[in-house]
Protein backbone atom coordinates (compact mmCIF):
# COMPACT_ATOMS: atom_id res chain seq x y z
CA UNK A 1 0.00 0.00 0.00
CA UNK A 2 1.41 3.40 -1.02
CA UNK A 3 1.76 6.32 1.38
CA UNK A 4 -1.24 8.13 -0.12
CA UNK A 5 -3.37 4.97 0.06
CA UNK A 6 -2.41 4.49 3.72
CA UNK A 7 -3.22 8.12 4.40
CA UNK A 8 -6.66 7.78 2.78
CA UNK A 9 -7.35 4.61 4.77
CA UNK A 10 -6.39 6.38 8.00
CA UNK A 11 -8.82 9.22 7.25
CA UNK A 12 -11.57 6.73 6.40
CA UNK A 13 -11.04 4.90 9.69
CA UNK A 14 -11.19 8.14 11.70
CA UNK A 15 -14.38 9.15 9.87
CA UNK A 16 -16.03 5.86 10.84
CA UNK A 17 -14.86 6.32 14.44
CA UNK A 18 -16.51 9.76 14.43
CA UNK A 19 -19.85 8.09 13.57
CA UNK A 20 -19.53 5.41 16.24
CA UNK A 21 -17.68 6.89 19.23
CA UNK A 22 -17.78 10.27 20.93
CA UNK A 23 -14.53 12.20 20.69
CA UNK A 24 -14.20 12.36 24.47
CA UNK A 25 -14.27 8.58 24.73
CA UNK A 26 -11.91 8.11 21.76
CA UNK A 27 -9.33 10.69 22.89
CA UNK A 28 -9.21 9.38 26.46
CA UNK A 29 -9.19 5.72 25.46
CA UNK A 30 -6.57 5.60 22.73
CA UNK A 31 -3.25 6.24 24.43
CA UNK A 32 -0.46 6.62 21.87
CA UNK A 33 2.06 9.44 21.58
CA UNK A 34 2.47 8.94 17.82
CA UNK A 35 -1.14 9.93 17.02
CA UNK A 36 -1.35 13.70 16.43
CA UNK A 37 -2.99 15.67 19.24
CA UNK A 38 -6.28 17.33 18.29
CA UNK A 39 -9.41 18.80 19.90
CA UNK A 40 -11.89 16.79 17.83
CA UNK A 41 -12.20 14.36 14.92
CA UNK A 42 -12.17 17.16 12.34
CA UNK A 43 -8.92 18.49 13.76
CA UNK A 44 -7.33 15.04 13.70
CA UNK A 45 -8.36 14.52 10.07
CA UNK A 46 -6.94 17.91 9.09
CA UNK A 47 -3.60 17.03 10.70
CA UNK A 48 -3.51 13.73 8.82
CA UNK A 49 -4.24 15.57 5.55
CA UNK A 50 -1.28 17.86 6.26
CA UNK A 51 1.12 14.91 6.25
CA UNK A 52 3.17 15.70 3.16
CA UNK A 53 5.69 12.92 2.97
CA UNK A 54 6.55 9.47 4.29
CA UNK A 55 8.94 10.45 7.10
CA UNK A 56 9.58 7.91 9.83
CA UNK A 57 7.36 9.78 12.31
CA UNK A 58 4.54 10.29 9.81
CA UNK A 59 4.60 6.67 8.66
CA UNK A 60 4.48 5.56 12.30
CA UNK A 61 1.39 7.69 12.97
CA UNK A 62 -0.37 6.46 9.81
CA UNK A 63 0.47 2.85 10.62
CA UNK A 64 -0.92 3.13 14.15
CA UNK A 65 -4.16 4.71 12.94
CA UNK A 66 -4.59 2.03 10.27
CA UNK A 67 -4.11 -0.63 12.92
CA UNK A 68 -7.00 0.91 14.84
CA UNK A 69 -9.25 -0.95 12.40
CA UNK A 70 -9.00 -3.96 14.72
CA UNK A 71 -10.37 -1.94 17.65
CA UNK A 72 -12.95 -0.39 15.33
CA UNK A 73 -14.28 -3.87 14.56
CA UNK A 74 -14.42 -4.61 18.28
CA UNK A 75 -16.42 -1.43 18.84
CA UNK A 76 -18.87 -2.41 16.09
CA UNK A 77 -19.36 -5.73 17.86
CA UNK A 78 -19.42 -4.58 21.49
CA UNK A 79 -19.43 -0.78 21.76
CA UNK A 80 -22.47 1.41 22.54
CA UNK A 81 -25.06 -1.36 22.51
CA UNK A 82 -28.56 -1.98 23.78
CA UNK A 83 -28.84 -5.71 24.48
CA UNK A 84 -31.52 -8.33 24.98
CA UNK A 85 -30.49 -11.61 26.55
CA UNK A 86 -31.96 -15.03 25.74
CA UNK A 87 -30.96 -18.64 25.92
CA UNK A 88 -31.33 -21.63 23.64
CA UNK A 89 -33.06 -24.62 25.28
CA UNK A 90 -30.43 -27.11 26.40
CA UNK A 91 -31.60 -29.84 24.04
CA UNK A 92 -31.04 -27.58 21.00
CA UNK A 93 -27.65 -26.04 21.89
CA UNK A 94 -25.49 -28.59 20.00
CA UNK A 95 -27.61 -28.38 16.83
CA UNK A 96 -27.64 -24.59 17.01
CA UNK A 97 -23.88 -24.43 17.54
CA UNK A 98 -23.18 -26.84 14.68
CA UNK A 99 -25.30 -24.80 12.27
CA UNK A 100 -23.45 -21.56 13.07
CA UNK A 101 -20.02 -23.19 12.80
CA UNK A 102 -20.95 -24.51 9.36
CA UNK A 103 -21.75 -20.93 8.29
CA UNK A 104 -18.59 -19.53 9.86
CA UNK A 105 -16.16 -20.35 7.03
CA UNK A 106 -18.53 -18.96 4.40
CA UNK A 107 -18.82 -15.52 5.99
CA UNK A 108 -15.51 -15.14 7.86
CA UNK A 109 -13.56 -15.16 4.58
CA UNK A 110 -15.07 -11.83 3.49
CA UNK A 111 -12.34 -9.77 5.18
CA UNK A 112 -12.71 -6.24 6.59
CA UNK A 113 -15.01 -4.85 3.94
CA UNK A 114 -18.02 -4.92 6.27
CA UNK A 115 -16.50 -2.34 8.63
CA UNK A 116 -15.02 -0.04 5.97
CA UNK A 117 -18.13 0.19 3.83
CA UNK A 118 -19.49 3.68 4.58
CA UNK A 119 -22.67 3.46 2.51
CA UNK A 120 -25.34 0.81 2.57
CA UNK A 121 -28.09 -0.08 0.15
CA UNK A 122 -30.34 -1.15 3.03
CA UNK A 123 -33.27 1.19 3.57
CA UNK A 124 -34.58 2.17 7.00
CA UNK A 125 -37.65 -0.04 6.53
CA UNK A 126 -35.62 -3.07 5.44
CA UNK A 127 -34.61 -5.95 7.69
CA UNK A 128 -30.92 -6.19 8.69
CA UNK A 129 -28.62 -8.10 6.33
CA UNK A 130 -25.93 -10.42 7.62
CA UNK A 131 -22.48 -9.36 6.37
CA UNK A 132 -19.96 -11.21 8.52
CA UNK A 133 -19.51 -14.01 11.06
CA UNK A 134 -16.52 -14.02 13.37
CA UNK A 135 -15.40 -16.44 16.08
CA UNK A 136 -14.38 -14.74 19.33
CA UNK A 137 -12.91 -16.17 22.53
CA UNK A 138 -16.28 -16.90 24.09
CA UNK A 139 -18.49 -17.59 21.11
CA UNK A 140 -19.63 -16.61 17.64
CA UNK A 141 -20.72 -13.13 16.56
CA UNK A 142 -23.09 -12.67 13.62
CA UNK A 143 -22.82 -9.11 12.30
CA UNK A 144 -25.74 -7.50 10.50
CA UNK A 145 -25.82 -4.30 8.45
CA UNK A 146 -28.87 -2.17 9.14
CA UNK A 147 -30.14 1.35 8.61
CA UNK A 148 -32.21 3.27 11.15
CA UNK A 149 -33.85 6.64 10.79
CA UNK A 150 -33.31 9.20 13.53
CA UNK A 151 -35.46 12.28 14.00
CA UNK A 152 -34.56 15.50 15.78
CA UNK A 153 -36.50 18.71 16.31
CA UNK A 154 -34.56 21.78 15.19
CA UNK A 155 -35.62 25.39 15.68
CA UNK A 156 -35.95 27.47 12.50
CA UNK A 157 -33.86 30.67 12.76
CA UNK A 158 -35.77 33.95 12.71
CA UNK A 159 -33.98 35.03 9.51
CA UNK A 160 -35.28 31.97 7.65
CA UNK A 161 -38.95 32.50 8.50
CA UNK A 162 -41.10 34.06 5.78
CA UNK A 163 -42.82 37.36 6.59
CA UNK A 164 -46.32 35.86 6.92
CA UNK A 165 -45.20 33.92 9.97
CA UNK A 166 -42.91 36.47 11.64
CA UNK A 167 -45.79 38.03 13.59
CA UNK A 168 -46.27 34.83 15.60
CA UNK A 169 -42.51 34.58 16.02
CA UNK A 170 -42.25 38.10 17.48
CA UNK A 171 -44.98 37.32 19.98
CA UNK A 172 -42.97 34.48 21.41
CA UNK A 173 -43.90 31.74 18.96
CA UNK A 174 -41.26 29.41 17.63
CA UNK A 175 -41.12 27.26 14.51
CA UNK A 176 -39.37 23.95 14.20
CA UNK A 177 -38.56 21.46 11.49
CA UNK A 178 -38.04 17.72 11.85
CA UNK A 179 -34.60 16.65 10.69
CA UNK A 180 -34.57 13.00 9.62
CA UNK A 181 -31.27 11.21 8.98
CA UNK A 182 -30.59 7.60 8.00
CA UNK A 183 -27.92 6.09 10.24
CA UNK A 184 -25.87 3.08 9.28
CA UNK A 185 -25.68 0.57 12.13
CA UNK A 186 -23.99 -2.70 12.98
CA UNK A 187 -26.30 -5.00 14.93
CA UNK A 188 -24.89 -8.20 16.37
CA UNK A 189 -26.17 -11.56 17.56
CA UNK A 190 -23.63 -13.22 19.84
CA UNK A 191 -23.97 -16.91 20.71
CA UNK A 192 -22.04 -18.65 23.49
CA UNK A 193 -22.15 -22.42 22.84
CA UNK A 194 -20.93 -23.25 26.35
CA UNK A 195 -24.02 -21.98 28.10
CA UNK A 196 -26.48 -21.42 25.24
CA UNK A 197 -26.79 -17.68 25.92
CA UNK A 198 -27.71 -15.45 22.98
CA UNK A 199 -27.18 -11.68 23.05
CA UNK A 200 -29.08 -9.45 20.63
CA UNK A 201 -26.90 -6.34 20.51
CA UNK A 202 -28.24 -3.37 18.57
CA UNK A 203 -26.27 -0.21 17.90
CA UNK A 204 -27.19 2.62 20.24
CA UNK A 205 -24.43 5.07 19.33
CA UNK A 206 -26.97 7.69 18.23
CA UNK A 207 -29.03 7.45 21.46
CA UNK A 208 -32.06 5.95 19.77
CA UNK A 209 -35.41 6.30 21.55
CA UNK A 210 -37.01 3.38 23.38
CA UNK A 211 -39.49 2.87 20.53
CA UNK A 212 -36.70 2.97 17.93
CA UNK A 213 -34.79 0.34 19.90
CA UNK A 214 -37.89 -1.86 20.22
CA UNK A 215 -38.37 -1.83 16.44
CA UNK A 216 -34.65 -2.51 15.89
CA UNK A 217 -34.78 -5.53 18.20
CA UNK A 218 -37.81 -6.93 16.38
CA UNK A 219 -36.10 -6.57 12.99
CA UNK A 220 -32.84 -8.10 14.21
CA UNK A 221 -34.62 -11.08 15.75
CA UNK A 222 -36.59 -11.61 12.54
CA UNK A 223 -33.41 -11.44 10.42
CA UNK A 224 -31.64 -13.85 12.78
CA UNK A 225 -34.52 -16.36 12.74
CA UNK A 226 -34.67 -16.16 8.95
CA UNK A 227 -30.93 -16.76 8.66
CA UNK A 228 -31.03 -19.70 11.07
CA UNK A 229 -34.29 -21.01 9.63
CA UNK A 230 -35.56 -20.80 13.22
CA UNK A 231 -33.49 -23.69 14.54
CA UNK A 232 -34.75 -23.11 18.06
CA UNK A 233 -37.27 -21.13 20.08
CA UNK A 234 -35.35 -18.64 22.21
CA UNK A 235 -36.37 -17.93 25.79
CA UNK A 236 -35.72 -14.31 26.75
CA UNK A 237 -34.47 -13.44 30.22
CA UNK A 238 -36.11 -10.91 32.54
CA UNK A 239 -33.38 -8.53 33.70
CA UNK A 240 -35.40 -6.71 36.36
CA UNK A 241 -34.10 -8.81 39.30
CA UNK A 242 -30.59 -7.53 38.49
CA UNK A 243 -31.60 -3.93 39.33
CA UNK A 244 -31.75 -4.64 43.05
CA UNK A 245 -28.56 -6.73 42.90
CA UNK A 246 -26.63 -3.93 41.20
CA UNK A 247 -27.83 -1.50 43.84
CA UNK A 248 -26.69 -3.79 46.66
CA UNK A 249 -23.16 -4.17 45.32
CA UNK A 250 -20.62 -2.51 47.65
CA UNK A 251 -20.08 1.21 47.10
CA UNK A 252 -16.47 0.57 46.07
CA UNK A 253 -17.47 -1.87 43.32
CA UNK A 254 -17.81 0.70 40.53
CA UNK A 255 -19.90 3.88 40.90
CA UNK A 256 -23.66 4.37 40.78
CA UNK A 257 -24.30 7.36 38.48
CA UNK A 258 -28.09 7.09 38.11
CA UNK A 259 -30.69 5.66 40.44
CA UNK A 260 -34.49 5.71 40.51
CA UNK A 261 -36.43 4.08 43.34
CA UNK A 262 -39.70 4.07 45.24
CA UNK A 263 -40.20 3.98 49.00
CA UNK A 264 -42.69 2.09 51.15
CA UNK A 265 -44.61 5.35 51.60
CA UNK A 266 -45.08 5.69 47.86
CA UNK A 267 -42.40 8.31 47.28
CA UNK A 268 -40.50 8.28 43.98
CA UNK A 269 -36.92 9.54 43.79
CA UNK A 270 -34.68 9.96 40.75
CA UNK A 271 -30.99 10.84 41.11
CA UNK A 272 -28.22 11.39 38.56
CA UNK A 273 -24.53 12.09 39.11
CA UNK A 274 -22.48 11.83 35.93
CA UNK A 275 -20.85 15.26 36.10
CA UNK A 276 -18.80 14.93 39.27
CA UNK A 277 -15.44 13.24 38.69
CA UNK A 278 -15.47 9.98 40.61
CA UNK A 279 -18.91 10.79 42.01
CA UNK A 280 -21.17 8.01 43.31
CA UNK A 281 -24.77 8.46 44.43
CA UNK A 282 -24.32 5.88 47.19
CA UNK A 283 -21.64 8.07 48.78
CA UNK A 284 -23.67 11.29 48.70
CA UNK A 285 -24.65 12.56 52.15
CA UNK A 286 -28.12 13.39 50.86
CA UNK A 287 -28.70 9.79 49.75
CA UNK A 288 -27.18 8.25 52.87
CA UNK A 289 -29.24 10.53 55.10
CA UNK A 290 -32.45 9.72 53.24
CA UNK A 291 -31.79 5.98 53.41
CA UNK A 292 -31.19 6.25 57.17
CA UNK A 293 -34.53 8.02 57.66
CA UNK A 294 -36.47 5.22 55.94
CA UNK A 295 -34.30 2.40 57.32
CA UNK A 296 -33.16 1.54 53.80
CA UNK A 297 -36.70 0.49 52.83
CA UNK A 298 -36.52 1.38 49.15
CA UNK A 299 -37.09 -0.50 45.91
CA UNK A 300 -34.83 0.50 43.00
CA UNK A 301 -36.27 0.17 39.50
CA UNK A 302 -33.65 1.90 37.36
CA UNK A 303 -29.89 2.00 37.86
CA UNK A 304 -26.68 2.83 36.02
CA UNK A 305 -23.27 1.82 37.28
CA UNK A 306 -19.80 2.42 35.81
CA UNK A 307 -16.52 0.60 36.30
CA UNK A 308 -12.98 1.63 35.28
CA UNK A 309 -11.21 -0.58 32.77
CA UNK A 310 -7.48 -0.55 32.02
CA UNK A 311 -6.24 -2.67 29.14
CA UNK A 312 -3.07 -3.05 27.13
CA UNK A 313 -4.36 -1.03 24.14
CA UNK A 314 -7.03 1.22 25.65
CA UNK A 315 -8.59 2.50 28.87
CA UNK A 316 -12.28 3.17 29.40
CA UNK A 317 -15.05 3.60 31.95
CA UNK A 318 -18.05 1.77 30.51
CA UNK A 319 -21.52 2.17 31.96
CA UNK A 320 -24.18 -0.49 32.49
CA UNK A 321 -27.75 0.81 32.54
CA UNK A 322 -30.80 -1.23 33.53
CA UNK A 323 -33.65 1.07 32.39
CA UNK A 324 -36.49 -0.31 34.49
CA UNK A 325 -39.74 1.61 35.01
CA UNK A 326 -42.01 2.22 37.99
CA UNK A 327 -44.77 -0.05 36.68
CA UNK A 328 -42.33 -2.98 36.82
CA UNK A 329 -42.29 -2.57 40.60
CA UNK A 330 -46.07 -2.54 40.82
CA UNK A 331 -46.27 -5.68 38.67
CA UNK A 332 -43.74 -7.66 40.71
CA UNK A 333 -44.54 -11.35 40.40
CA UNK A 334 -46.77 -10.84 37.37
CA UNK A 335 -45.79 -12.83 34.27
CA UNK A 336 -45.89 -9.91 31.86
CA UNK A 337 -43.57 -7.76 33.97
CA UNK A 338 -40.23 -7.93 32.22
CA UNK A 339 -37.19 -5.73 31.75
CA UNK A 340 -36.05 -6.84 28.32
CA UNK A 341 -32.87 -4.85 27.71
CA UNK A 342 -29.71 -3.49 29.26
CA UNK A 343 -27.71 -0.63 27.75
CA UNK A 344 -23.90 -0.39 27.61
CA UNK A 345 -22.33 3.00 26.87
CA UNK A 346 -18.74 4.26 26.64
CA UNK A 347 -17.42 0.76 25.99
CA UNK A 348 -14.54 0.73 23.52
CA UNK A 349 -14.01 -2.93 22.64
CA UNK A 350 -14.76 -6.52 23.51
CA UNK A 351 -12.76 -6.69 26.75
CA UNK A 352 -14.45 -3.84 28.59
CA UNK A 353 -17.84 -5.05 27.33
CA UNK A 354 -17.03 -8.53 28.69
CA UNK A 355 -16.20 -6.95 32.05
CA UNK A 356 -19.61 -5.24 32.09
CA UNK A 357 -21.37 -8.45 31.03
CA UNK A 358 -19.66 -10.35 33.86
CA UNK A 359 -21.02 -7.78 36.33
CA UNK A 360 -24.52 -8.27 34.93
CA UNK A 361 -24.25 -12.06 35.12
CA UNK A 362 -23.21 -11.75 38.76
CA UNK A 363 -26.23 -9.54 39.42
CA UNK A 364 -28.47 -12.12 37.71
CA UNK A 365 -27.03 -14.86 39.93
CA UNK A 366 -25.36 -16.63 37.02
CA UNK A 367 -22.40 -18.74 38.05
CA UNK A 368 -19.19 -18.60 36.04
CA UNK A 369 -18.20 -21.68 34.08
CA UNK A 370 -15.48 -22.20 31.49
CA UNK A 371 -15.75 -19.42 28.88
CA UNK A 372 -19.17 -18.30 30.05
CA UNK A 373 -21.98 -18.17 32.56
CA UNK A 374 -25.05 -20.20 33.36
CA UNK A 375 -28.11 -19.61 35.54
CA UNK A 376 -27.98 -20.91 39.10
CA UNK A 377 -31.04 -23.05 39.65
Amino acid sequence: MSFEESKSLAIKIINIYSERMKWGVFSKSIKNNHIPKAKNYSGLIEKIKEFSGPTVEVEKAIDIICKLIGLLKEHAISGEKAVRLAHVPFEHVDEFSSFLHDKLSEYSSRGDGWILECNTSIEANDYPEIVHIIELNKGIALIFNSTRETSSKEEIPHSAIISDYKKDYSEGGKYYYINKINRRCHDVVFFNPINGLVEFRIDNNFNFSTEERVQAFKKLQFAFNRFCKKKSTLQFIDLFPAVSSLYKMPAGDGRVVELSFTTDEGGIKRNKNRLATGGCILNEEFHKGGCKCINDHLTPFKIARVWPFKGSSYNSEPELMLPGTLWMVSLAGVDNRSLKEFVVTKSVGCKDYDMIFAKLCKALNFKQIDEGYQKVT
